[in-house]
Formats: C-alpha cells, structure tokens, sequence
C-alpha cells in the first residue's frame, strides 16, 4: 500500500506542475495589462511636467517615444490575451493531463512489473536461492511429474535382437565391469537414459574408490538427461564426487552452473560460464549450450555490459560411432558366449572387408576402427587408421571423425 500511495504522489506532484506551467501563462498576460496602465500613467507625468515647463521639451518627446515603444509591444501581448481561453479552459486540459499520468504510469507497471512482489534484498534473495537449492524436488520426485521430450530410438529386429541379448547377458554376469560400461553406452545410444543412470550407477560401485572424474561426471550427465535437463540432488552428488577429483572439469562445470541458475542464482553461474566461455577449447561440447543461454543469465545475474565473444571457426569433432552400429555389435562379443563371440568377429570382419573392397564413408571407417578398440585389437586399430588418413587427409571434418575413433580406441577398457 505504501508503494502506490507513493507512486500516485509523485505522480500527482508532476502533473500538478504542468498545471502551473498552463497556469503562468495567464498570469503573465494578466501582468501585460497592469504594465500598459503603468506606462499609461507615465506618460501623461510626462505630458503635464512638458506642459509646465518642468522637463525640457526634446527630453520630453523622447520620454515619450520611448513609453509609447513600450505600451505599443504591450498592447500586442494584451491584444493576443484577449483571444486567450479563459482559465477553466486551462486547467480541464491540466486534469486530463494528470488522470493520463497517474493512470497511465500505473497501467504501464501493471503490465511490466509485479504489482504485488514484495520488497525482496539482495541478502534475503540469497537465503531464499540457498534454500530453494538445499529443498529441490528430487530426482524421482521430479521425473514423477516430467513427462519426456524423446522417445526411445527405433531399431531393426536384428540390432533389437543383439541387445536383448547383450541385456540378457548382463543380467547373467553382474559383476562384469566391461559389459556394464558397454551396456551403459547402449541404452544411451538407445535414448533409454534412466535405464543407462542405473547401469552406471552400478558401474561406480563396481569401480568403488577407482572411479574417475569423467566416470561420476558420466552418471550425473545421464541422469539429467532422464529427466530432461534438471540437475537433481542425486545428479549433483555425483558432480560434486568429479568436482573434487578434477576441479577444473569443463563438463562438471558446465552442470554446476546450470544448476544454479535453476535455483536463482544466476550471478554464480554467470561466473562459472563466463570463464569456461573464455578458457576452454572453442570445440569443447558445454561451448555450444553455454553460447546459447549466456547472455540471459547475464541480464539476469545484472551484468550489463556483457559481449558474447566472437565464436573463432573451428573443425567440429563428430561423436564416433553411435551405440546402434557395427562397433556396438562387436562390444557385445566380449560378453557373449563363444559361438556369439565368433558370430560377431565375423561381422566385424564382414564390415572391414566391404570397406576395403568398395570403400565407404569416414562414419564407416570410424565404426570399424572404434569397433577393433573395443575387441582389444590394436594392431587393427592402427592398421586400419593408416590405411585411409591418407584418403581422408583433405577433408578436416572426416579427418577429425577417424582421430577422434582412433583416440576413443585408444581410451576402450
């Protein structure tokens, strides 16, 4: 209540002065006249004191030039007064004036600001922001009522076929940390992001105090994307565990900031998303999203005079080799009895021979060679590489592509 008796206060203050403004034009025409009097009286001082010898008469005629001068110009402006309005007439439009300026002020909060928000201090807002952060819904408390975005990737009855079987035999061998990390990949490949967190999560636990950064940063990355993008309690649990092995990690990062300005903070991930903006490699993966909400958590975190840097041209770097391809299919060999174990060898060697023979795209050569990391075969891997860089050497993007298959090879458990 405070605010808008203020508001209509100030309001009424300045429309009251562009009342006055009308109003003393007015009073100066009313002021014209009692000058033209004066001057009138003046006047005939100066024709009587002629008349009696009491002023020299050139003194007189120019006293009288000059009165006369001036009562002339007033009798222009007395002249335009009696074409003026009357003065009711100027104070209807001053009413008008001040109804457009109260009202119109006070319409115009309505609709850009929070008529009702409380006064809110910076400090408060921050107590606020930390509890909002430490009372989140959690993660099945959030997905109870998140509805997906997408939907689990259609496969051929062939590719379904080999990861039920891959599934099946996880459920057979639990403990197999290599099938884990493989299945995991799978279901991700698959879009099947809450049955890919399960798996990983169950990875971590196998790895106990062996798990890396990138492998705890894996499972808060999977399980936000189960739930569209919310980084929930159990997902920070997990940044905070990569967070403290790698301080500097861009991926952990990225996700801590998202997760603050989630809970009104905007200013701390500002902060965080601004330096890996400026520090990390222009082909980093949290580039591209960081760019994108930046300068709205800028305005947000009240940071005015913030530029997004020029985005310097880089050669992207193609994920290799979707979970669904041939690379998945020879993973599953590893966990697979040894007639599926020889079954799939053979399709690699399948896919190795129609690639020498006819040749094919960099994705296919990518495939292959991150196909031969996963079965353990590295004079493959570099034999393979070898044999086309050459034939790739031109294209930046498909060079890019067999580097990046040839370092997730290296990198296969």
């Amino acid at each position: 209540m405070t605010f808008w008796l203020f508001t209509i206060g100030l309001s009424s203050v300045i429309a009251g002065f562009f009342i006055l403004v009308l109003r003393s034009g007015r009073a100066q025409q009313d002021g014209s006249a009692s000058e033209v009097s004066f001057y009138k009286a003046q006047l005939a001082d100066v024709e009587r004191d002629a008349a009696r010898g009491i002023i020299d008469p050139q003194d007189a005629q120019q006293m009288h030039a000059e009165i006369a001068r001036r009562i002339l110009r007033l009798d222009g402006l007395q002249s335009d007064a009696a074409h003026a309005a009357p003065l009711k007439q100027h104070i209807i439009p001053g009413l008008f004036l001040a109804l457009a300026l109260i009202g119109g002020s006070h319409l115009l909060y309505l609709q850009l600001g929070s008529a009702f928000y409380p006064n809110l201090p910076q400090a408060e807002r921050i107590e606020r922001a930390t509890q909002l952060l430490e009372n989140r819904p959690s993660l099945a408390e959030y997905a109870s009522s998140f509805a997906p975005q997408t939907q689990a990737r259609q496969i051929s009855e062939d590719y379904s076929s080999l990861v039920a079987e891959l599934r099946s035999a996880i459920a057979d061998n639990p403990s197999d940390l290599k099938g884990l990390r493989l299945l995991a990949r799978v279901e991700a490949g698959l879009q099947n992001y809450s049955a890919a967190s399960d798996i990983q999560s169950r990875v971590l636990s196998q790895l106990g105090a062996q798990a890396t950064a990138d492998d705890y940063l894996d499972y808060a990355e999977l399980l936000i994307l189960s739930v569209g993008g919310y980084v929930a309690p159990e997902a920070e649990i997990a940044l905070r565990a990569a967070l403290k092995q790698d301080p500097k990690n861009g991926g952990v990062l990225y996700y801590i900031g998202l997760m603050f300005n989630q809970n009104d903070r905007p200013d701390i991930a500002f902060k965080l998303w601004r330096d890996l903006l400026l520090k990390s490699p222009q082909n980093a993966p949290w580039i591209d999203p960081i760019r994108s909400q930046i300068q709205e958590v800028a305005f947000y975190a009240g940071v005015n005079n913030f530029t997004l840097p020029e985005q310097l041209p880089t050669t992207a770097v193609t994920p290799v080799a979707p979970a669904l391809s041939d690379d998945t299919i020879a993973s599953a060999a590893q966990l697979s009895p040894k007639e599926r174990d020889n079954m799939v060898k053979g399709m690699v060697a399948k896919l190795s021979q129609r690639l020498q023979d006819k040749g094919g795209p960099a994705e296919d050569w990518a495939r292959l060679i991150s196909a031969y990391g996963v079965l353990g075969d590295d004079t493959a891997v570099q034999n393979t590489y070898q044999l086309v860089v050459t034939e790739f050497a031109t294209d930046p993007a498909a060079l890019a592509l067999l580097q990046n298959a040839l370092k997730s090879a290296g990198d296969a458990p």
